[in-house]
């Protein structure tokens, strides 16, 4: 067999595999990534109710909701749910019976007032209420056990002297607020280690009796407040970094 027709061969048995390749069925789903494959995670509520007492983490971001759906009580083992981003304005009462829940992002919704139901769920530790339009507190008169909450891009002028039941918080972001004064309250709670202030309007702070020395930083980034102000702060918490930078 002479070169010219080895090479036609060779040519057609290569197109011949790129034919059958073409024409070679390929299940689709195997290009395909299914965010619920993630054992108890799910990001939508008509597949989680085919699996609820599976279901440890809903993401709900995203998903234009005008109010906390109800039927989230069913999810017995659920730990971790984000509602962020919709369009949530209020906080049912029933929200409080939330047996497991450790977790709960109702970041970037039209919330104006931060509810006591909130302090009612048992196990909760993580909260973030980011990017709302919260302006008040109703009486705070639950022992919680939230360690860490994001009050964030809110329109916060104070802080209620019941914060202080919060006694398990250890950290607590509220940039971007419009407080005026480092709340008093701030200083008795004993376990508060980091206070996030950036971008508020503070000037100063009131001096209180029972100081705990538990604080480990203070970030007043982006306030108005005076260097002899600052130098009297670190008098009252000299364990404490104060940082404006």
């Amino acid at each position: 067999m002479n070169t010219n027709k080895k090479l036609t061969i060779a040519v057609l048995l290569i197109l011949g595999i790129f034919n059958s390749i073409a024409k070679a069925q390929i299940d689709p789903k195997l290009f395909t990534v299914n965010k619920n494959d993630q054992k108890g995670v799910y990001y939508n509520l008509d597949e989680a109710n085919k699996h609820i007492a599976d279901v440890i983490e809903l993401n709900l971001s995203t998903h234009n909701l005008d109010e906390i759906p109800r039927v989230l009580l069913k999810y017995k083992n659920l730990k971790v749910l984000d509602l962020s981003d919709n369009n949530i304005t209020n906080i049912p009462g029933w929200i409080g019976s939330f047996k497991n829940l450790e977790r709960l992002s109702l970041a970037k919704n039209k919330i104006e007032i931060f509810s006591n139901s909130l302090l009612k769920i048992k196990k909760l530790t993580n909260l973030d209420l980011r990017a709302n339009n919260i302006i008040k507190f109703e009486s705070l008169i639950n022992i919680s056990e939230l360690e860490e909450i994001d009050l964030s891009l809110n329109k916060i002028k104070s802080i209620p002297d019941d914060f202080r039941n919060l006694i398990n918080l250890k950290t607590l972001r509220i940039e971007n607020n419009s407080l005026t004064m480092i709340p008093p309250v701030l200083f008795q709670m004993s376990k508060l280690q980091y206070v996030y202030f950036y971008k508020n309007n503070i000037r100063g702070f009131i001096t209180t009796s029972n100081v705990h020395q538990n604080l480990k930083a203070i970030y007043l980034n982006g306030n108005p407040i005076e260097n002899l102000t600052l130098q009297k702060l670190r008098q009252l918490l000299p364990n404490c970094e104060v940082s404006t930078q």
